[in-house]
């Protein structure tokens, strides 16, 4: 079961992976793909964790999955691509030469008093949370905090949609 939860985290998070530096060789730093490419960084590790839960049950001798198993399993799978997703982001910087960064910290405005008084007031709370960026310790942990509980939490609804193997084919056959 372990062995499964490793394949399935390495293969989540190696998704994540191949997705942001994928996106970066292919497009640039800069491109009009950058939603799609969020997207697939979000559907892709989960539907790999549903899957990774879905072996774990398909694996099992009598084809039940005990709730304990999916959970430390899916913990395990969540865990592992999260860290993976981490160093990647952290990767992806470096190569990018940390050109991300004055994005989540700078706003520009439009010479419209309004909204440059806006912009200002959000810049100034914004300012209070550059070190968070700066530092690499800090930008790991969050990264890691963006990803892991998402995913942990596919993992506890297929755990309890998935454990029995017959559970939905029943459901269909009486109706």
């Amino acid at each position: 079961m372990t062995r499964m939860s490793l394949i399935y985290g390495c293969l989540a998070g190696g998704s994540m992976f191949v997705i942001l530096i994928g996106e970066l060789l292919l497009f640039g730093e800069t491109h009009s793909y950058q939603e799609f490419g969020s997207y697939l960084l979000l559907l892709v590790p989960l539907l790999l964790v549903a899957w990774g839960i879905k072996s774990l049950r398909d694996n099992k001798p009598d084809g039940r999955l005990i709730i304990s198993e999916g959970l430390f399993g899916g913990f395990v799978m969540s865990g592992i691509a999260a860290v993976l997703y981490a160093l990647s982001w952290e990767l992806y910087l470096f190569l990018t030469d940390y050109a991300q960064i004055p994005q989540y910290v700078l706003l520009e405005g439009n010479n419209d008093p309004v909204v440059d008084t806006e912009l200002s007031q959000i810049r100034d709370l914004r300012e209070g949370s550059r070190w968070t960026f700066h530092n690499p310790l800090v930008r790991f942990i969050v990264a890691i905090l963006e990803r892991f509980p998402l995913l942990f939490v596919i993992s506890i609804v297929c755990t309890l949609l998935l454990r029995e193997p017959n559970r939905f084919r029943k459901a269909a056959n009486k109706a």
